[in-house]
């Protein structure tokens, strides 16, 4: 039996698709996980640390990155001012959608957008 099977053909070739999209943006902080237990949700502890995140971004004059598999959560990333730059599909693969929040003065279609 292989190791390696097409399953973790995509997979690879998802994360590849999503280390290019997270390479075509200049400095900026980089949320790589957000989550929240199911029975603390919907009490405002994600946009708490997105709030600080956002806080910490202007003050060093960064953009922010992130990526979500949840479309769910795309309107709370958009809440914070998060624009959703690309969503990346690949094979069986969930969808993955890159959003980016620029940096102060720049607009959602600022130059340091992926």
């Amino acid at each position: 039996a292989s190791l390696v099977g097409p399953r973790a053909l995509v997979a690879w070739k998802l994360l590849r698709r999503l280390d290019g999209a997270h390479a075509a943006v200049g400095p900026h902080l980089y949320v790589v996980h957000l989550a929240v237990a199911p029975a603390d949700r919907r009490r405002g502890h994600a946009s708490a640390l997105l709030e600080r995140v956002g806080v910490d971004a202007d003050l060093q004059g960064l953009g922010v990155y992130l990526e979500t598999a949840n479309p769910d959560a795309v309107p709370l990333y958009e809440r914070h001012g998060f624009a959703v730059r690309q969503v990346i599909r690949q094979g069986a693969a969930p969808p993955v959608w890159v959003l980016w929040r620029p940096p102060p003065g720049a607009g959602v279609t600022g130059s340091a957008c992926p």
